[in-house]
């Protein structure tokens, strides 16, 4: 499936939107909204803090600024100084395998969620469209 992502979008029908026409517009309102159903919605806390979230979860495990980086999309300030200051090998470096990704990802603990209450809410929750 990864593989044939690289030649495009890996979620092709999601369409760009809001002011600054980001793919995430319409993930970011839809999440935003079905978390105030099911009453876990706070004020200035979207998808993007969850991203955050996790990438200080990782680090603190002991993940590279670089791995955090590849598992969440970001191009760090780090990464470019790296790129740009010290090594060409990042020119040729293909990344961490799948394997590595998950090896830092299931370093990240959080509390227990009940999965019972979630599978309740979601099938409570009007089912999730493209725009």
């Amino acid at each position: 499936l990864v593989e044939l992502s690289r030649g495009g979008r890996f979620f092709p029908a999601m369409k760009a939107g809001g002011p600054d026409e980001k793919y995430s517009q319409i993930y970011s309102e839809r999440f935003t909204d079905y978390r105030k159903r099911i009453g876990v919605y706070k004020w200035r806390m979207d998808y993007h803090s969850f991203r955050k979230n996790v990438t200080n979860r990782m680090i603190r495990a002991g993940a590279t600024i670089l791995q955090a980086d590849e598992i969440t999309g970001h191009d760090s300030r780090a990464r470019k100084e790296v790129k740009e200051t010290q090594s060409v090998t990042l020119d040729y470096w293909d990344g961490f395998t799948l394997q590595q990704r998950r090896d830092v990802l299931e370093t990240v603990k959080y509390p227990t969620i009940d999965l019972d209450r979630l599978k309740s809410d979601l099938a409570r929750a009007r089912p999730f469209k493209w725009k």
